[in-house]
């Protein structure tokens, strides 16, 4: 017979809900009636409070203390359940977990790990078996004398020495809550004293009871933990600080199931899951975007992390002063550890400009099980965000095409035009590399290239693209299965020992025969300008004669490869990038940026100069020795001939 159970679930934000087929776990939001307040992570966003009241049930109705959840934490949430009982369904079991803490009651799942000195095993994710692998189905089929389940371990530091060295716990005020327990409850002092002196530490404040049990517990709890509220001053802590009767009460719930193991209850330790990531999928939708006073619509994505933010703010400031006003430009950014100062000043580029709108997307929890996929690829200066361009099709709902740059490309026209390509059923259109076609000239690269290029299935190199700009078929892409094709062919080529250029090659080798060719001037590759020092021999003259034309329509500039602008302002082309960085707010950084790019470059040359000027010594030194060791051979020469 499956009994009652209901396993009460911790949320304080958005984050992965466990699959319940049997309807056991109750996600609850802890801290409901305060969270419009700042909390260690941050200010909750509308979009988050609208997910929390739709998935979860708050701690803020009936009899509560919401209110002390920046102190209580999830003590919160078990009050409400001990005086809302009838809200949960008035279950004979009862249990409590946070939304990234779960029991495990799999032996297997454990065998091949080691849990840490909190009886915690880390994971990566949350997959589509985890429930069933960590053994939570478990929960369906609990008996009614079953034991009380918690969270403990051994270590041979004591409770009281653990919590007095951690810095989110004062020392005095931790003394002073004991003091306080102590004087108000004597009949406890023996055991506290007992928890706080040996060796068994609980942590969590999980577990899984009876329904008498739990009542047992919040019914010796909660005047305790009062009574230590009411005389403590929370003004002068910080926030981790603030959290105390959360860690407080880990160790009273030790002293707790120590009294009931004494009274013959049978206590059962159980190790803990913890979910590094927790963090929902999220899509950006075409209804996120205010497009009813716009003839049109024009999504451009980008792929960035927090080292390449300024530089991206560059390349839309661009776009944004050619856009047309009568359009509405919708930048979806696809990041990875942006922090609320990051997208304060990427939204500071788009606040004058009225027509355009900002949606941020955190890609972490769909590339967390792909980090292994995305390492590899000429990874001397590229970085796994490069990959995010995958992920496209899964992360838009509701856009029939869409624009892709890179960060480093600054507009010279309205990529509105580009936008309104024919796509027809191309999945993807991008331009031509001109530097591939350069290296297919060169006698010393063109051998590689050309074998290098076959073994992606690429006949013709001439028809390799560069991925910095793509018009993306959202449809197509679908139709495909594109993005999970590229990412086993990414996986694939991270065995290949040889050197290859990260999602380039893989989009080339995928999308080959299947592109439709964008005009040259759409992404002026300034490398090949760099590196060709002579045109009528330095490539092929098709190509030459390509490139220069689109100099003289320039439409987007591409500053790819090693040099940057940034880096190298007196390289031609840099001026254009130079134009629109200096109307941004990253200005002085730049300059600053510069100045110290100049002088690693000064310091680094001197470091050579010096080296030279080592190794000519010693060059010296060497040819000395060898010149008076022929003259030492050549005297004992003439004193042998003098003799005979």
């Amino acid at each position: 017979m499956v009994n009652k159970i209901k396993i009460l679930v911790g949320y304080h934000k958005p984050a992965l809900l466990l699959k319940d087929p049997n309807g056991i776990f109750q996600p609850i939001h802890l801290g409901r009636k305060c969270a419009a307040e700042s909390s260690k992570d941050g200010n909750i966003t509308k979009e988050d409070w609208d997910w929390l009241n739709t998935n979860t049930i708050g701690d803020d109705s009936g009899e509560n203390i919401s209110e002390r959840n920046r102190e209580y934490c999830e003590l919160t949430g078990l009050y409400w359940a001990y005086k809302n009982y009838e809200k949960l369904g008035d279950p004979e079991l009862f249990g409590f977990m946070h939304y990234r803490r779960h029991f495990i009651f799999s032996s297997s799942y454990i065998l091949d790990k080691k849990p840490d000195f909190c009886n915690l095993v880390r994971t990566d994710s949350i997959n589509k078996n985890y429930e069933t692998e960590i053994g939570l189905d478990f929960l369906s089929e609990f008996p009614e004398n079953s034991p009380i389940y918690v969270c403990s371990n051994t270590l041979k530091e004591t409770p009281y020495d653990y919590h007095c060295k951690m810095s989110f716990i004062k020392r005095e005020m931790y003394d002073k809550s004991l003091d306080i327990l102590r004087t108000k409850y004597p009949e406890i002092t023996l055991y506290l004293n007992k928890y706080l002196n040996g060796h068994t530490h609980y942590w969590s404040n999980m577990f899984v009871c009876r329904k008498q049990i739990f009542f047992e517990l919040c019914e010796w709890l909660f005047p305790k933990l009062d009574s230590v509220y009411q005389k403590l001053n929370f003004s002068d802590c910080s926030i981790a600080q603030k959290r105390f009767i959360g860690y407080l009460a880990e160790n009273l719930f030790g002293v707790f199931w120590m009294l009931k193991q004494a009274e013959g209850e049978k206590i059962v330790s159980k190790p803990i899951s913890f979910v590094e990531n927790t963090d929902l999928k999220k899509t950006v939708s075409i209804e996120n975007f205010d497009t009813s006073e716009y003839k049109e619509c024009v999504p451009i994505v980008y792929s960035v992390d927090k080292n390449y933010v300024k530089y991206l703010a560059v390349s839309m400031l661009s776009v944004l002063e050619h856009a047309n006003r009568q359009k509405k430009y919708a930048f979806i950014i696809l990041e990875e550890g942006l922090n609320s100062s990051d997208k304060k000043k990427l939204l500071n580029i788009v606040k004058d400009f009225k027509f355009a709108e900002i949606k941020f997307v955190d890609v972490k929890p769909y590339i967390v099980s792909l980090k292994k996929a995305f390492i590899r690829g000429n990874t001397f200066h590229y970085t796994p965000a490069i990959y995010y361009r995958y992920l496209i099709p899964n992360i838009l709902v509701g856009f029939r095409k869409v624009l892709y740059l890179d960060c480093d490309i600054i507009l010279l026209s309205d990529v509105a035009e580009l936008y309104k390509t024919d796509l027809a059923d191309y999945p993807i259109a991008a331009v031509k590399d001109i530097e591939r076609r350069r290296w297919i000239f060169n006698p010393q690269s063109r051998e590689h290239t050309l074998k290098f290029d076959r073994s992606l299935g690429i006949v013709d190199s001439k028809n390799y693209f560069n991925s910095g700009v793509l018009l993306i078929n959202i449809e197509q892409f679908v139709k495909l299965n594109a993005s999970e094709d590229l990412i086993k062919l990414t996986e694939g080529k991270n065995k290949d020992p040889h050197e290859w250029y990260g999602d380039q090659d893989i989009l080339n080798s995928y999308f080959y025969g299947r592109v439709k060719f964008l005009p040259y001037e759409w992404n002026i590759m300034w490398v090949v300008n760099n590196r060709i020092k002579d045109w009528s021999s330095d490539i092929d003259a098709e190509s030459g004669s390509l490139y220069r034309e689109s100099l003289n329509n320039p439409k987007a500039i591409h500053y790819c490869d090693f040099e940057k602008p940034w880096n190298f302002p007196a390289l031609e082309l840099s001026s254009y990038w130079w134009k629109y960085a200096r109307k941004t707010e990253f200005y002085e950084e730049f300059i600053s940026d510069l100045n110290k790019f100049s002088e690693d470059q000064n310091k680094k040359n001197h470091e050579l100069k010096n080296d030279n000027v080592i190794r000519l010594s010693d060059l010296i030194k060497i040819k000395i020795k060898l010149l008076k060791y022929r003259l030492m051979k050549k005297n004992k020469t003439r004193r042998k001939a003098r003799i005979l």
